[in-house]
């Protein structure tokens, strides 16, 4: 097994050298140009074990598709292929005619339920179970039906794990049998009308009174209404982030101790509301319309001392606040730690929903037949390299999020003080990726299907316009990718690494980008990192330079599209180093060739997306770039004719699969 403590931060000083195996290979290379050929004596140092090579003419690679299919469910796979097997059950099959609103949301809650019953998890003790919590998360993908899913985050990490992280073993204990059966659902109040992702500005008070012992909760003005809130529609109970409010001497304003979590119960079990909550429906959405999203805000609600989640912060019986951390800052992060677990959550969701929308997307496409030569039958629709450009490097993305899902995941179970902030970051820039390339995978497959692929009935149009929603749940993926580029800018200032990236590309590394193996890893690898470093380097001078004139919060903010791009490229080139790590780790010799053409494969398509980049700042000259384009288009002929066998890897349960256009005849 590979280090879970590779660190995520760029060695910016070393992208000025080309790594000194190539550089010597490169020398070498010059050297033999400029001299007569020789036969060389036979070496005897053993050379490098190396993959297999790719085969770039399009024949079939042979691998065993189960050794595939273990090498990206990890250690799971047992447990994983029993979730596969009971979403075949007739419980978790979709609706056939969409039902109602009300319809929907009671199919939704009825698969949580069977989910939570079934699942063979246990939630005692969220903190301790979270690698095996986290595990189903692609899976849980591919149940195609992202109101279930996303009603189970809700409940689970999103309430759930707020109690277990942020409350102490009397919440626990009182709070764990709701979150193991789904009979008394919760959700969970942060998010306001008017702050949205702003959550530093969240106005809902708790005001504490001693002589009561109990904390007053109110909404002070329509904006603090809490919105969007998954499950509301139904939930007994709620986590609701407030400000703190503690009582100072006469005549002296309160003293806010910022945000802090309280579980209160907002039902009784007949399902009304108690005095002083108030809830309304969001009513329908553009997707996800099996979820219950509503509004929900408080009147002068009295709630008992032990609805505060008093593990950062507590207030003794003496009406005394104390806190294990030293600042408000510290706290309010230490607050925001349940949303890290939803992240993950929607950024597996999102890998599992393409994974089985190119599936069938595939399948259908070695089906369908269209056009072609006269008096001859109609081509395969997956012959055409339009057909091969959009889906193949989709279905190369999806293979490799999802593994670099389970490594994050392996991450976040056993996250310390010392790598929490680097985790945090690369879960923000995931999930924030993640979504985005899996909503292009679903319009690709739901475009590459025709009018088919427009029917709810074929499951990829569902799944495409309930994803929509992933791009700012849980955090809006452009503000997610900020808070990347913040903490990337701020390592690079820490590390005084201004100096070492020069804006000039040296002769050596000018002939490495022009003559390095384009089938490398490391190569690809270089390559994306130092388009990442010279984006730092560029936007912290930037910044610097605009602070001078503007101020922090404008320079920042006219610098925003330039941060974007920074943080897309961090994560670009993260998940292709993760992804190789994992191959040379875990990966049996049988696959090495399959996952080397999926990673050149996603690589170079991430490299030519780019290539204006590339091109403007002469790192790569057109010629090289349109060499790249054409092994790329290579590569996607290479995995058309794996993909079949790639897609079975995926363990997608079979009653998805089973869709109407799939058993016509063509």
């Amino acid at each position: 097994m590979e280090s879970n403590n590779t660190n995520s931060s760029l060695n910016v000083s070393s992208l000025n050298k080309v790594p000194q195996q190539l550089s010597a290979a490169i020398k070498q290379q010059q050297q033999q140009q400029q001299q007569p050929q020789k036969q060389q004596p036979q070496s005897t140092v053993k050379p490098p074990k190396v993959l297999k090579p790719l085969c770039l003419n399009g024949t079939k690679i042979d691998f065993p598709v189960a050794a595939l299919k273990s090498f990206m469910d990890g250690p799971y796979e047992p447990f994983l292929d029993h979730l596969r097997n009971m979403f075949n059950q007739p419980t978790f099959s979709i609706l056939s005619d969409g039902g109602d609103l009300n319809s929907r949301r009671r199919n939704a809650s009825m698969k949580c339920k069977a989910f939570l019953e079934q699942s063979g998890i246990a939630y005692k003790d969220i903190k301790s179970e979270i690698g095996r919590l986290m595990a189903p998360a692609v899976v849980i993908g591919m149940l195609c039906d992202f109101s279930a899913s996303v009603k189970m985050g809700v409940h689970v990490w999103l309430y759930g794990g707020s109690i277990a992280h942020l409350g102490t073993a009397k919440h626990q204990e009182f709070y764990n049998d709701s979150v193991r059966k789904f009979e008394a659902p919760g959700c969970f109040a942060m998010t306001e009308l008017g702050h949205g992702s702003n959550i530093r500005s969240l106005e809902t008070i708790a005001t504490y009174n001693h002589a009561r012992r109990s904390f007053v909760i109110q909404t002070p003005t329509a904006s603090a209404r809490k919105v969007f809130l998954g499950n509301s529609g139904e939930a007994q109970f709620a986590v609701v982030f407030a400000r703190l409010l503690m009582p100072s001497h006469a005549g002296q304003q309160a003293q806010d101790h910022g945000l802090h979590g309280f579980a209160v119960r907002i039902r009784d079990t007949n399902k009304s509301l108690f005095r002083g909550v108030n809830w309304s429906d969001c009513g329908e959405k553009m997707g996800l319309n099996g979820t219950d999203n509503g509004y929900l805000w408080f009147d002068q609600f009295e709630v008992p001392y032990d609805a505060l989640l008093d593990a950062h912060g507590s207030i003794d019986v003496n009406g005394v606040y104390t806190s294990i951390h030293k600042n408000q800052g510290k706290r309010f992060t230490a607050m925001l730690s349940a949303l890290f677990y939803t992240r993950l959550a929607v950024s597996g969701g999102c890998v599992g929903a393409s994974q089985a929308a190119l599936s069938i997307a595939i399948n259908y496409a070695f089906q369908r037949r269209q056009f072609g030569l006269p008096q001859q039958p109609e081509e395969l629709l997956i012959h055409y390299s339009t057909h091969q450009s959009r889906l193949m490097p989709s279905l190369a993305g999806s293979v490799i999020m999802g593994v670099v899902q389970m490594y994050i995941e392996e991450r976040w179970a056993k996250v310390s003080a010392v790598d929490q902030r680097e985790v945090e970051t690369l879960i923000c820039g995931f999930k924030a990726f993640s979504t985005w390339e899996s909503v292009n995978a679903l319009q690709n497959a739901r475009e590459c299907s025709g009018g088919q692929g427009y029917l709810a009935s074929n499951i990829i149009a569902l799944l495409r316009i309930d994803a929509d929603v992933m791009l700012t749940l849980e955090g809006d993926n452009t503000v997610l990718c900020q808070q990347v580029a913040k903490d990337l800018i701020t390592d690079m200032q820490k590390k005084g690494a201004f100096g070492f990236l020069m804006n000039n590309i040296t002769e050596e590394m000018a002939t490495y980008f022009s003559s390095g193996d384009i089938l490398s890893p490391e190569f690809l690898i270089y390559v994306l990192g130092y388009r990442e470093s010279r984006l730092c380097r560029m936007a912290a001078m930037r910044l610097r330079k605009m602070a001078k004139l503007h101020g922090g919060f404008s320079a920042w903010n006219k610098c925003l599209d330039h941060l974007i791009i920074l943080a897309k490229a961090h994560v670009e080139r993260r998940i292709i180093e993760i992804f190789y790590q994992r191959m040379l780790a875990n990966a049996k010799p049988e696959i090495a060739g399959i996952l080397k053409l999926i990673l050149t494969t996603y690589a170079l398509y991430l490299i030519d997306r780019s290539r204006g980049f590339y091109i403007e700042h002469s790192i790569i000259s057109k010629k090289r770039c349109k060499q790249i384009k054409n092994t790329l288009v290579r590569l996607c002929e290479d995995m058309t004719v794996n993909s079949k066998d790639i897609i079975q890897s995926f363990g997608v349960p079979k009653q998805f699969q089973n869709v109407p256009m799939l058993n016509s005849k063509f």
